[in-house]
């Protein structure tokens, strides 16, 4: 029997009967026979503020949240997340501790094992009981020189029901760009604090010039009336 997909969270039950009559007796009934299947269900999703497909500027911060979610009517383990941050860490740096809670069908939270980062792969793995969702929560600040990016997350999840099937569902993705840096101040060197210094110093030199060319100016004009008088 192939079972459809919004049967998620149900139970089939299946109840067998039978009557025997044999000659010149009264049919015989034994007991019914009832077997009940549990159905499981997982579903995986992702989250960022600022939202996914929008622009952000360098040295902001990024907010995640993984959520995956037990809507079957059996447990689920192990439950295994994987977050590939190998497109996130070379543009931004980890800001915090990422942590993971579950949430029970009431929304009462429990603090869980903290995900671990492996590389550049966030890692979680737990049980999620009848009703239960894990949330991953972590931040990134993006790096304050990063050029015109794109910042892609993916994020892949499995799950396991007892003498069932592996659960994988479709991958989750958030994007954000940032926008092209500034023309920099003197063409072809990059923009960094030392050059806005320079820019900054050359800035005051151009003042102090031009204050003594007016005041020179001004030491004529009072030297050309003393002489005419």
């Amino acid at each position: 029997m192939i079972v459809d997909d919004g049967a998620e969270g149900a139970t089939l039950t299946n109840t067998a009967l039978s009557t025997a009559t044999p000659p010149g007796l009264p049919p015989i009934e034994p007991p019914h026979v009832t077997t009940e299947h549990p159905v499981p269900g997982y579903t995986l999703k992702k989250s960022s503020d600022p939202a996914s497909g929008t622009k952000v500027k360098r040295g902001a911060t990024i907010n995640y949240t993984v959520t995956g979610t037990n809507t079957g009517a059996t447990v689920l383990d192990p439950v295994i997340i994987n977050d590939d941050l190998a497109q996130v860490l070379n543009s931004a740096e980890l800001s915090g501790t990422p942590v993971a809670v579950i949430i029970d069908s009431g929304g009462i939270e429990t603090q869980a094992a903290a995900p671990v980062l492996t590389g550049t792969t966030l890692n979680w793995q737990g049980v999620l009981a009848v009703g239960e969702r894990v949330e991953l929560r972590y931040s990134v600040q993006i790096g304050d020189e990063v050029g015109k990016v794109t910042i892609e997350n993916i994020v892949t999840s499995t799950a396991m029901p007892p003498g069932g099937t592996e659960i994988v569902p479709p991958p989750a993705t958030t994007t954000h760009e940032t926008p092209e840096p500034p023309a920099p101040l003197f063409p072809g060197l990059p923009i960094t604090g030392e050059n806005l210094g320079i820019a900054a110093g050359f800035g005051v030199v151009l003042l102090l010039l031009g204050a003594a060319v007016v005041l020179r100016s001004r030491r004529k004009k009072l030297a050309a009336t003393s002489t005419e008088v």
